[in-house]
């Protein structure tokens, strides 16, 4: 029989319990073979095995399936001792090959092969439009710098001089731009590093890798209604079809290519709804007003379900980039401002609706975002809303008050 190893930190429950927990990903480690560690998390206060595979410098980690003594008996099944732990991460280092409990090496997994698995697990979960979008992202900013990299070799050195290079130079781009690059980089390794026949030791390399930080500044421009009635009439005149899509635009708060996407089919007028049928978070369902329900049945128009809801000027869906020349276009003709693009009628829809009272959790599930999102970059026009709001409920609040706080003399009387 093996020799115990001895551990001041975990053979005991007491000084388990003083020890910090865990935060990082990786458990307190004890060295009770060559090569192979025994592991306790904490405060979870489960049993991890690390076995060291052979050839290579890497671990394949596994859990014990059991808790550690900390607060109930040992039972020498799902609950052990610290010296019970060690035989049961013997036993699955001795059944390695046989049980494959702990799972072999897929091979060295490269950076583009981690941003490859990352898209189509988002084509599955979210649609062809949030797949394309992200994949578009690290294929232009992260597989030419870093893709040929194993994902075990990165360091975070690296990580952050690929992260800095991304706003500096000629192809530099904003701050905000960049982190929405990062964060499809850092889930493109979370997703390998979390599967453990990938033999990736550690995730430090892009964990400690920060955001660039007050990158999202407030939204800038976003009209009143009698502004957008101006630049769907401007657009008119050189092209119906993209009026109907500013319209639409405004109407529902969804972006240029969920209403691409959109077939006559995902238009319901009995419930009033619109299925955005794959955005940037996924597909959901807008709720229309009676008058963008209306709009929408006109568009219709008795066309076959199957076909765009918003043709395009020659009848087909609307391109990735048709609408900058015309959005241009129908802005200097309306006099707006020339740094607006399309995307400002969906920032004029979050305007307008919060300048109308209608609940956050509404504007956020209808536009697919998240009421945090709104709350960051809507804060000046809620705050202001806040004050008209405050100040529309004073009369609840009124006392016959003069400065200092002391009641009128007659009234006291």
């Amino acid at each position: 029989m093996a020799r115990s190893a001895r551990s001041s930190e975990l053979e005991n429950r007491t000084s388990r319990l003083k020890l910090k927990p865990t935060n990082n990903n990786e458990p307190y480690w004890v060295r009770i073979a060559p090569g192979l560690f025994l592991g306790y998390y904490r405060p979870a206060g489960t049993w991890w095995a690390r076995k060291l595979r052979p050839g290579t410098k890497l671990y394949a980690k596994t859990s014990l399936d059991a808790a550690a003594d900390d607060y109930r008996d040992a039972n020498g099944a799902d609950v052990l001792t610290y010296y019970q732990a060690q035989d049961k991460a013997r036993r699955i280092a001795d059944e390695h090959a046989a049980a494959s409990v702990i799972r072999p090496t897929l091979g060295a997994c490269t950076v583009a092969d981690a941003c490859k698995e990352y898209v189509e697990s988002i084509r599955a979960d979210r649609g062809d439009t949030a797949a394309t979008d992200a994949e578009q992202r690290l294929n232009k900013h992260v597989t030419p710098k870093l893709g040929k990299r194993p994902v075990n070799d990165l360091s975070l050195t690296e990580t952050k001089r690929w992260r800095d290079a991304l706003v500096r130079g000629k192809d530099a781009v904003s701050k905000s731009t960049a982190n929405r690059i990062l964060a499809n980089f850092k889930a493109a390794l979370n997703s390998v590093f979390a599967d453990d026949a990938r033999g990736i030791p550690s995730d430090r390399a892009w964990r400690a890798l920060k955001a660039f930080r007050d990158a999202d500044s407030a939204r800038q421009d976003h009209f009143q209604a009698a502004e957008v009635q101006k630049l769907i009439d401007e657009a008119e005149k050189f092209d119906r079809p993209f009026s109907n899509l500013l319209a639409a635009g405004f109407l529902t708060g969804a972006r240029y290519g969920e209403l691409a996407a959109c077939d006559v089919r995902h238009f319901d007028p009995q419930r009033g709804v619109l299925t955005i049928p794959s955005g940037k978070t996924g597909a959901r369902a807008v709720t229309l007003m009676t008058d963008a329900t209306a709009f929408f049945v006109a568009v219709a128009a008795d066309r076959p379900g199957t076909a765009p809801l918003l043709p395009g000027t020659h009848g087909g869906r609307w391109g990735k980039s048709d609408q900058h020349r015309r959005i241009k276009r129908a802005l200097k003709a309306a006099e707006l401002p020339q740094t607006a693009s399309f995307y400002a009628l969906r920032h004029s829809y979050i305007s307008r609706a919060i300048e109308a009272d209608v609940p956050l959790y509404i504007v956020a599930r209808n536009c697919g975002t998240s009421e945090s999102m709104i709350r960051r970059h809507y804060a000046k026009l809620l705050a202001e809303k806040e004050r008209v709001m405050l100040e529309r409920a004073a009369g609840a609040f009124r006392l016959s008050l003069i400065p200092g706080g002391k009641v009128r003399a007659e009234e006291a009387a």
